[in-house]
């Protein structure tokens, strides 16, 4: 957004969830702003202690808390139902991992996932995110945890049958597990 104020233009930049980047990026882009003083940067995030603190010192940080799960779940369920919603607990427990317990993140996911369907499955939020959910993961590292190889091949051919490839399954357990 751009704005002017009296005779000096400045810009104005806002950053979502800036604690998502690794530290050699927000490294980066502390020296990048430093040769720009005609900016102002306003960074949204509910995890200030990932944040470089070099950036912190230059910035307007807006601190958004994160809710409990319980009243996240209660959260949630209650838009749902208001929007004639029709959404599994797993996919709830899916949204609160992926958005770290933020609501407005999972307000913009859940707008997406009710645009292909008022019937939010795991599955869907899988093929509409292209990642496999975390719920899907954790049973798969589960069964194989319990050396249970019959279980693991289900899980795996659900996994590819949903189109996706071992590369991304492995990624996914090994965000997962570290």
């Amino acid at each position: 957004y751009m704005y002017n104020k009296r005779i000096n233009k400045k810009t104005l930049l806002v950053i979502n969830d800036f604690h998502l980047l690794k530290p050699i990026i927000q490294n980066n882009f502390y020296v990048l702003i430093q040769h720009h003083k005609d900016i102002i940067i306003f960074i949204e995030t509910n995890k200030l202690l990932d944040i470089n603190k070099n950036i912190q010192n230059i910035c307007n940080i807006l601190m958004f808390n994160v809710v409990n799960k319980n009243t996240y779940s209660q959260y949630i369920n209650d838009i749902c139902t208001k929007e004639k919603l029709i959404i599994s607990d797993d996919v709830i427990n899916q949204l609160y991992i992926s958005s770290n317990g933020d609501i407005r993140n999972t307000l913009i996911q859940l707008t997406a996932l009710s645009k292909c369907n008022n019937n939010i499955t795991i599955e869907l939020y899988e093929s509409m995110f292209s990642i496999p959910s975390s719920i899907s993961i954790n049973k798969l590292i589960d069964a194989i945890l319990e050396v249970d190889l019959d279980k693991v091949l289900i899980y795996c051919d659900e996994l590819i049958q949903n189109r996706f490839t071992c590369e991304e399954i492995l990624l996914k357990m090994f965000d997962t597990i570290f």
